[in-house]
This record gives C-alpha cells, structure tokens and sequence, in this order.
C-alpha cells in the first residue's frame, strides 16, 4: 500500500495524542521514545512530501494511459513489456500498456521499447517516435537505453521515487515486486504526474 500525505497526517494526529514527554518510569519513557522517533519520522516524510513538485506529463497521453490502465481491456503480466500467457492471452505491465496505446514498437520479450538492437528501427528513430507520441524526457532517457530496469526493493514510501530519475523504476516496481494491480498504479501516477 502506498503511504499518502493524509494517511501520514492522521497517523502524527493519533501519535501526537498519545505521546506524554513526561514519564514516570523507564518502560512508560521507553514507549513514549518510540512514538516520538515515529513521529519524527512521519515528519521527515511529510516535509519531503510537501516539497517534491509534481513530474510534468503531456495532458492527451496521461489521460490515455490512465484510462487504459484502468479499462480493464489488458491483462497484466509482470517482467517484460507484454508476454502471451499460458491461456494464449496477453499480459502486460503498466509500461508495455504504454507501448501499446501510443504504438511505439517493441520486442515481447523486452522490458524497454526496441533501440537499434538489429530490429530495424535504430535509436535515433525511436527517440523521434518517442516525442512524437510526447513522451515526456525523463523517461525516455531512462527507458529507451535501459532493457533492464532494476527493479529496486519495495519501500513503503513510493512517493520518493517520484523524481525524473526514478519514475521508470518504481512504475517497474509496483508492476513486478509489490503486484500492485493496474488501477493501483494508475493512481500512483495521477497522484506524482501533473498534466501539462
């Protein structure tokens, strides 16, 4: 589950009215350090929150990618861009659905779009598709070279990976380590992008 300013905001509310800096006895101060140090973690989270600004993404794609993502008309997979799965389906992860919607070309068995890799479309061609389609440059410096994205340990906090750096991975993240559904990471988007 993502952690969102207002569950961080109630939970520093239900500490503050616990926390007692006046104890009596050392299990009683113990427990009250811990809802502190808690409390000050909370903070710390809520301070980052509140200064990240919002990743700039094109209105027209955003929308298109949010509402496919969540049109229940792709089967999500996980690891690679699209797999046919053991039913004779396609399955996706929330890029490949990307892919598909905006119709750059790519390799089933890829995790980033085809860059020139004897496929017959060379880089300089994909990155001309790419801003046709208007995708936005953080992530086709970090998709269009990168066939496989580290896929970093789940964090609790999702929100810092909202940077130009880190998007790409944590939306391969959700998808593949944390099996968040499509409408899980459609929200994660519409809640770290901006439409522009």
């Amino acid at each position: 589950m993502i952690t969102s300013k207002e569950v961080l905001e109630e939970e520093l509310s239900e500490l503050q009215k616990k926390f007692n800096p006046h104890a009596e006895n050392y299990t009683e101060w113990s427990k009250q350090r811990s809802i502190r140090d808690r409390m000050r973690q909370i903070k710390r989270q809520l301070l980052k929150l509140n200064n990240m600004s919002k990743l700039k993404f094109p209105k027209e794609l955003r929308s298109q990618w949010l509402e496919a993502l969540r049109s229940g008309d792709y089967e999500q997979g996980s690891e690679v861009l699209r797999n046919k799965s053991y039913t004779g389906k396609y399955e996706h992860c929330c890029l490949g659905v990307l892919c598909e919607i905006t119709g750059i070309p790519y390799d089933s068995d890829a995790s980033a779009p085809l860059s020139g890799l004897g496929d017959g479309i060379s880089t300089k061609e994909l990155e001309t598709r790419l801003k046709q389609v208007g995708m936005p440059d953080f992530m086709m410096a970090k998709w269009k070279y990168n066939l496989n994205l580290r896929v970093k340990e789940p964090k609790q906090d999702l929100d810092s990976f909202a940077t130009k750096k880190d998007f790409v991975t944590a939306l391969a993240t959700m998808n593949d380590a944390m099996d968040m559904s499509f409408s899980d990471i459609a929200d994660y988007i519409e809640r770290v992008t901006e439409p522009v």
